[in-house]
């Protein structure tokens, strides 16, 4: 009950959380400069030109509410001009000018097509704004495609031909699971009553959630 002694020494405890706090403020901002300085050190610059076509990365996007393969990635935009600090200014297709910073783009590199025009392009008539892999993908399986329709549909014959093959020995085989497994359970089945006992009946209609969980 010595209420003096109790005092100096939460003085004392308070006195020595200060520091503590000091000491990790100091510490943390010690960490910080030195994250900053091997951040830095890592930047790679980054050269656009007039008249390059870039991407811009926009960190707004919300993958999952936009869909799982929409890119963060906008674009292609057109270099108008760039600046000693890093701002460059961009123009879309409705010929808008607009500055960013130039560690948010990155060149886009579209394949072409002997007739001078994307993949993409050639098969949907537009272009497209997905991302340079996709783009590639597409490239090569327009490489692959193959152009004898008469080939291709004989081929396709013989692809359904095969799949109904499936279906129908999909089908026994799940016929004969089912009777199997019927007379393995029919076999266990012993139930053996006499008159004078008296049974449970069994309701399958009765919904719990509507007539109480117990």
């Amino acid at each position: 009950m010595d209420f003096e002694a109790v005092g100096t020494k939460r003085k004392v405890q308070l006195s020595k959380l200060d520091e503590w706090c000091d000491k990790a403020y100091h510490n943390s901002k010690i960490y910080k400069e030195r994250i900053k300085r091997w951040h830095d050190k890592r930047i790679k610059k980054k050269e656009f030109t007039p008249r390059d076509k870039v991407l811009l990365f926009n960190s707004r996007v919300k993958l999952f509410g936009h869909g799982k393969l929409r890119s963060k990635w906008e674009g292609s935009f057109k270099v108008i001009s760039t600046s000693s600090h890093g701002v460059v200014t961009l123009q879309n297709d409705e010929g808008m000018l607009f500055k960013v910073n130039g560690h948010c783009l990155k060149i886009f590199l579209e394949p072409k097509t002997p007739l001078g025009m994307s993949p993409y392009q050639l098969v949907y008539g537009k272009t497209c704004h997905l991302s340079v892999e996709l783009k590639f993908k597409a490239h090569w399986a327009i490489r692959r495609w193959n152009m004898d329709f008469e080939a291709t549909g004989t081929k396709r014959k013989m692809y359904l031909s095969e799949l109904d093959e499936w279906h129908e020995k999909a089908y026994h085989n799940a016929k004969i699971y089912k009777e199997r497994t019927k007379r393995w359970h029919d076999k266990r089945i012993e139930k053996e009553f006499a008159s004078g006992d008296k049974v449970l009946l069994f309701n399958s209609r009765v919904k719990l959630f509507r007539h109480g969980k117990l």
